[in-house]
């Protein structure tokens, strides 16, 4: 996938977003200090939905773009 493309999808999916035509199921949004208890959970199939780290360099909802959305 080139980059253009790439761009073009993440735009697809911010208007379903924001237009409720999607949604994503998130289970928790963990700060950077909670990364062990997000490890942990994660390796624990604690959840089936996403698990985010949200750091002081970007938010929770482009993060979610990276790591797929369920």
């Amino acid at each position: 996938m080139t980059r253009e493309e790439f761009y073009e999808l993440y735009g697809e999916l911010a208007e379903h977003l924001a237009k409720g035509q999607r949604k994503i199921d998130i289970h928790r949004v963990y700060s950077f200090d909670e990364v062990q208890q997000a490890h942990l959970d994660f390796q624990g199939q604690k959840s089936t939905s996403k698990l985010l780290i949200k750091t002081h360099l970007t938010s929770a909802l482009h993060l979610s773009f990276y790591i797929g959305i369920k």
